[in-house]
């Protein structure tokens, strides 16, 4: 067993902020969805424009889920490393993969 001792900060906040893309553009594809195909009356009972959703509302949407799970990102990784220094890493079992052979190439 090893340990994950430390996660990179950067590292894990761009890989938040990727999960946070397709999270926002599920978002935004639902948003249209509900927009496009549930009837202005049905909207309008429930308080909602219909014509409320519009390409600066899908971009809202986006940015904002992409800046929110970047945030999250970088303060889960900045926790895990001050917990992993107080209480130990997570153990991990990993398998040793094989070296590759690197090949010169000549000129």
């Amino acid at each position: 067993m090893q340990e994950l001792k430390k996660i990179g900060v950067l590292s894990a906040a761009k890989i938040s902020t990727m999960f946070g893309l397709v999270a926002g553009i599920i978002m935004t594809l639902y948003l249209w969805a509900l927009y496009t195909f549930t009837p202005a009356e049905v909207l309008a009972s429930m308080g909602i424009q219909a014509s409320a959703f519009t390409f600066v509302t899908a971009l809202t949407v986006l940015l904002l889920q992409v800046v929110l799970y970047f945030v999250v990102g970088v303060i889960g990784a900045a926790l895990y490393n001050c917990f992993a220094k107080l209480i130990g890493g997570v153990s991990v079992d990993l398998k040793d993969a094989p070296m590759k052979k690197k090949t010169s190439k000549k000129k």
